[in-house]
């Protein structure tokens, strides 16, 4: 009886409530209607229409294979019983069983080539990249140097600079520790950069230039082709151009000292000389000979960037003394000049040069072979004429 009670009193409440505001209650029944009659005009205007139903195949995942996830995109297939679709009559399978049966039982590369060397091409790849055989290379990787550390003697430079210079002791203390900017050593025997390449504004015919060379008879005219047009069987780097070719051709010592003659061939690659173990130590002095020529020195202390791209000062010193050093240098007579390079060529260690630039590593023979057996097997395997 309890419960009947208050459901009438609720009821009577509501009721109440309802009578008392008629326009909430007559707001409250039209809304539904006027919902109603929104959806009865939607439907007549535009009347419902029947959907198929919509399959869709099963698509194969990448552990199916390449095949089969190409055949997914043909036409022309057929479900299976677990709505894969599948090409009955394609002849993938049996072309593949073919092609293993072939692979496993006959040898379809060139005669006396396995499978198994095939293997070996990207080792051999890799140790020619990482093991790189150049003089770039040895420039690029070389740490800076101190004048004064390459040298065996100071003691006559020092003589020669305040003597015949007219420069003060900290002055000449000041280029001694002043280190040498191995990077731009080579762009000044390259005539360019690490990171760009240097272009040939003229190219010359150079059909008897070998034959010249190896007669003694004109080796310069020979170097000079051989620097412009380049070896393409040649491992070096073909980059070694401009500054190198004018300031070694014009070096009388070239024509005189048969041995610098043969490391210059071992260097740019000649055929009478590509079985021939480069001398570290020679090729020092080649870069002595080219480096510290008069020519060269000078072109340093009167550039435009100055000797001051090449040498990087001491923190303990004075930069203008090194400045005046270099003006000193610039305005010196061919005389000075030839004294100042007959003393660094004397007094600089062959040695220290080939262990700064780790010339020991400089093995241009075996650089070479590396190349052609790289090359020899890569023509097996796409049937390239032998090299």
């Amino acid at each position: 009886m309890g419960f009947l009670h208050q459901l009438r009193l609720l009821l009577w409440k509501n009721f109440t409530l309802k009578k008392r505001s008629p326009f909430v209650l007559l707001f409250e029944q039209f809304i539904p209607l006027v919902l109603f009659v929104i959806l009865v005009l939607i439907r007549q205007k535009q009347p419902a229409h029947p959907w198929k139903a919509s399959y869709y195949a099963a698509k194969p995942l990448p552990s199916a294979g390449v095949i089969s996830i190409m055949q997914a995109f043909c036409d022309g297939g057929i479900w299976d019983d677990n709505n894969f679709v599948i090409f009955p009559k394609n002849r993938v399978h049996q072309f593949l069983t073919q092609v293993q049966s072939v692979a496993k039982d006959n040898n379809f590369f060139e005669p006396d080539f396995s499978l198994k060397e095939m293997d070996e091409i990207p080792s051999i790849y890799k140790s020619i990249i990482d093991d790189p055989a150049t003089l770039r290379d040895r420039f690029k990787n070389a740490e800076n140097f101190k004048l004064n550390y390459i040298m065996n003697d100071t003691s006559e430079l020092e003589k020669f600079f305040i003597n015949n210079m007219s420069l003060t002791p900290t002055e000449v203390e000041t280029l001694l520790h002043a280190s040498i900017n191995t990077k731009k050593i080579y762009e000044i025997l390259s005539g360019s950069s690490f990171g760009s390449s240097f272009v040939f504004e003229e190219k010359r015919d150079a059909t008897n230039a070998e034959s010249n060379f190896l007669d003694n008879s004109n080796n310069q005219e020979y170097l000079a082709e051989q620097l412009f047009l380049g070896d393409k069987n040649s491992p070096f780097d073909s980059k070694f151009t401009y500054s190198l070719l004018y300031e070694l051709l014009d070096s009388e010592q070239l024509k005189l000292n048969s041995d610098i003659l043969d490391t210059v061939g071992q260097l740019i690659g000649l055929p009478a000389y590509r079985e021939t173990k480069i001398n570290p130590v020679k090729v020092a002095q080649v870069l002595k000979l080219v480096l510290l020529s008069p020519i060269v020195i000078k072109k340093v202390a009167c550039g435009r960037e100055g000797a001051s791209s090449l040498l990087i000062i001491n923190p303990k010193y004075n930069n203008s003394d090194l400045i005046h050093v270099q003006n000193k240098i610039c305005r010196s007579n061919h005389e000075q000049m030839k004294k100042l390079t007959a003393i660094l060529n004397a007094d600089i260690s062959d040695q220290m040069v080939v262990n700064i630039l780790h010339l020991n590593k400089l093995n241009l023979t075996e650089a070479e072979h590396q190349i052609t057996q790289f090359l020899v097997k890569v023509s097996y395997i796409f049937f390239l004429p032998s090299i």
